[in-house]
């Protein structure tokens, strides 16, 4: 993306392609000094990435490098207004608050206004770059804020997926402990009777003994039972966590279940699809 936004340079070549209708400085100089304009496009480079990669001091730095540009050509190249473009687009991304960020962008073409009159250049120029400049800002300044948004949505939408599967599984180790604790008391309390029980009476220490084995065998059952309702994922749910997570991108999601009803194991499959999706 950075090295679409650099076609907007070949303005600043303008000036030397039609010379007659910009016209010369008060200097004597022609608009469009071919030399001057590469040499600012060399220094012009390395800003432009250095700026997509800084934030804080080093990206206004930048930014302000960038406008620079603009008032040291501007007396040979009426086209210079192009760095300054490119420098108030860089201040919609500066990481301060609207109004700070409005503050450079008001400054800069303060003194770019203070350049064009000086150099007696007619201030529709000057309107109409202020003009472009403010246009770009704002629809950066816009593009910015819904990027943010973006992010924090999903950040949202992680923190609620995150606390709804620590809620499930408090939800599963309750199950658990209720489900196992009984069960695990009984098999301990029944294997320490059928040990007391196998000195004196054999056939009353085996009996209990099958007793824990049943009892064992029956919290296996259970436990597997709730595994498989743990396991087992709702349709229903992973469309609405998906159609949540898609609009949290921009992308506006629809589905109708209708009243069809599936099997469990059906319901399951379609649902982990949906969720791998």
């Amino acid at each position: 993306m950075p090295f679409l936004f650099l076609g907007y340079l070949v303005f600043l070549f303008f000036p030397s392609v039609f010379p007659a209708v910009i016209g010369q400085s008060d200097r004597g100089v022609p608009y469009g000094l071919l030399g001057p304009t590469l040499a600012s496009i060399a220094i012009f480079l390395p800003l432009y990435f250095l700026t997509y990669r800084s934030k804080g001091a080093r990206a206004i730095l930048c930014m302000l490098a960038i406008a620079s540009l603009c008032l040291v050509l501007l007396p040979i190249n009426a086209f210079a207004n192009t760095y300054l473009i490119y420098a108030v687009a860089f201040a919609a991304f500066i990481d301060a608050d609207l109004w700070r960020r409005l503050t450079w962008v008001i400054a800069m073409l303060s003194a770019f206004l203070v350049e064009i009159l000086v150099l007696r250049i007619p201030l529709f120029v000057f309107a109409l770059t202020a003009f472009i400049s403010i246009a770009v800002f704002l629809a950066n300044h816009f593009q910015v804020e819904n990027s943010r948004k973006r992010v924090a949505l999903k950040l949202s939408h992680d923190e609620v997926r995150r606390l709804a599967a620590l809620a499930e599984r408090e939800r599963i180790g309750r199950d658990l402990h209720d489900l196992l604790g009984h069960t695990l008391s009984l098999i301990a309390l029944k294997s320490e009777l059928a040990g007391k029980l196998l000195a004196r009476d054999t056939a009353a220490a085996h009996r209990e003994i099958d007793e824990v084995s049943r009892v064992a065998r029956e919290a296996l059952s259970q436990v597997r039972d709730a595994v498989t309702g743990i396991r087992a994922a709702g349709l229903a749910a992973e469309l609405a966590s998906a159609r949540q997570m898609l609009e949290s991108d921009g992308v506006h999601f629809t589905y109708d279940l209708g009243d069809t009803e599936l099997r469990t194991e059906q319901e399951t499959v379609l649902a982990m699809v949906v969720r791998e999706a």
